[in-house]
């Protein structure tokens, strides 16, 4: 039977299993049903899918996406996030494959894997300065697990620049990575208009996993509900949506005739979602991505993208009457607003903190507002990233994460120039726009802190790396080819 036939008898069966489960389990079996069929269609698809870069970075995806980050492997805490096990997996196969000969992951020049190796050398740095002191238990276990979830960041990253063998494997990726995100939107959209979140009893049921934090409940703003679906919070949603969005929009653009209805759905379902978030983290950088790629385009292409956002706006005032308003409102009462103020004030009061180990840092992951505060004081939160880092990893730390959103951009903006393929140059260029947009996000929002934004940055900073190598290797092929004919001699 070829794989296609495996395929569909497979899908015809995956229903029978289905009810059988809930018949022989009663009145659980629903939960139970639903952990089998999903590892079964997990196994499935592995087994019908090329075991390589791309299919394991797209099981990173559907984890990030679908896992909510409070939700950890019960036996090894708050480290255990499954996504977090899969980047370490991925950093130990990058490293193999380049201590063995004749594995296919690149070994040439590669400026996302030297900005990788900077980034990462100033947390190991961090990681020094905090046991240079005596270091509370507190601190230990989140210097332990801030380590570990950058192997894990690093080693997603360093795979999917190194490994993706070609510009078609890494559209599959990219592509993948689209549709998950809209589910997530989808999810989103759901608790915008239900108020429910339907997953969470499902998830408090999966064994062998517990909660490393309590999820925080919706929230609401001006009677309108701040949806986060599997996120932890309403700030990281938008901003992931805005960073997805441009690569949705370019797979839309480019998707082969059959599908570019289900495409421009994604792009569809992105853009509705993404202002139930009410944060205006997610709605600065969507402007942002939308001045890029606005950039980018041709004079046809720029005049549908106004059109289509004034008549998305049109939509979304008729849909839902208060809702424009609510958002204007984010921003020209920004400095009435208790967040922005509090942001303010949390920024005067953490001077201290820098001060204390101002070269390295304290130590990634061992900010904790309750313990570190001066007396009458308190420090709710940062968000904002760079000053995270500034306490973290000192100003070292702190120059390496621009020096990696630099050359992030930089790397992104070089792809298109080398390419001369209009799809790689848009791919490159949308990249270019979620690294911007994710810029200004560490900004007001303490990334690192948050699972599901931070995996998306070093997945995207990975494929940035893939379509700068591709582009290159597209470069020199031409010459190449002309090189092998010259070194032929001629018959005569």
């Amino acid at each position: 039977m070829s794989r296609i036939g495996r395929w569909r008898a497979l899908q015809l069966l995956m229903p029978v299993v289905l009810a059988g489960v809930v018949l022989l389990a009663g009145q659980k079996g629903a939960y139970l049903a639903v952990g089998v069929l999903g590892c079964t269609l997990v196994a499935v698809l592995f087994a019908l899918s090329r075991r390589d870069v791309t299919t394991v970075a797209s099981i990173y995806v559907v984890l990030m996406i679908m896992v909510p980050s409070y939700l950890t492997i019960r036996d090894l805490g708050a480290a255990g996030s499954p996504t977090t096990i899969v980047g370490m997996s991925a950093l130990a196969w990058w490293i193999v494959s380049r201590l063995v000969p004749g594995q296919p992951i690149a070994t040439g020049r590669q400026p996302i894997r030297m900005a990788v190796y900077i980034f990462s050398a100033s947390i190991i740095l961090s990681f020094g300065s905090a046991f240079s002191r005596a270091i509370p238990a507190i601190e230990i276990s989140g210097a332990n697990r801030g380590m570990l979830e950058v192997v894990g960041l690093a080693g997603i990253a360093l795979l999917v620049a190194d490994g993706i063998d070609s510009l078609e494997r890494l559209d599959v990726l990219g592509r993948r990575l689209v549709f998950w995100v809209s589910v997530l939107a989808t999810m989103g959209i759901d608790q915008f208009l239900t108020g429910s979140t339907p997953l969470n009893s499902l998830y408090s049921r999966l064994p062998g996993f517990s909660s490393a934090y309590v999820p925080a409940p919706i929230t609401s703003r001006d009677g309108l509900r701040r949806v986060q679906a599997t996120t932890g919070s309403p700030i990281e949603f938008g901003l992931v949506l805005a960073c997805a969005l441009p690569i949705a929009v370019h797979y839309a653009k480019h998707a082969p005739a059959g599908k570019r209805g289900r495409s421009w759905l994604y792009v569809l379902l992105i853009s509705v979602a993404l202002p139930m978030s009410l944060a205006r983290t997610g709605f600065v950088g969507a402007a942002i991505v939308f001045v890029v790629m606005f950039v980018g385009w041709n004079a046809r292409e720029r005049i549908q993208a106004v059109l289509a956002v004034a008549m998305f706006t049109l939509a979304l005032r008729a849909a839902k009457p208060g809702f424009v308003g609510t958002i204007i409102g984010l921003f020209t009462n920004a400095a009435n607003d208790s967040s922005v103020t509090h942001r303010e004030q949390d920024l005067a009061r953490s001077g201290f903190l820098v001060r204390q180990s101002f070269l390295f840092g304290r130590g990634f992951g061992t900010f904790i507002p309750s313990e570190f505060t001066p007396p009458h004081q308190p420090v709710a939160s940062l968000d904002n990233q760079y000053l995270g880092s500034l306490i973290e990893t000192g100003i070292v730390g702190l120059v390496c994460l621009i020096l990696l959103l630099l050359v992030w951009l930089f790397t992104a903006l070089g792809a298109r120039r080398r390419s001369r393929d209009p799809a790689t140059r848009e791919l490159a260029l949308a990249l270019a726009g979620s690294a911007l947009a994710l810029a200004f996000g560490l900004y007001v929002f303490d990334a690192f802190s948050f699972a599901t934004v931070s995996g998306l940055m070093f997945l995207l900073l990975g494929m940035t790396g893939a379509v700068w190598r591709l582009a290159q290797l597209e470069t020199d092929a031409p010459a190449v080819e002309t090189a092998l004919r010259n070194a032929v001699p001629r018959a005569t």
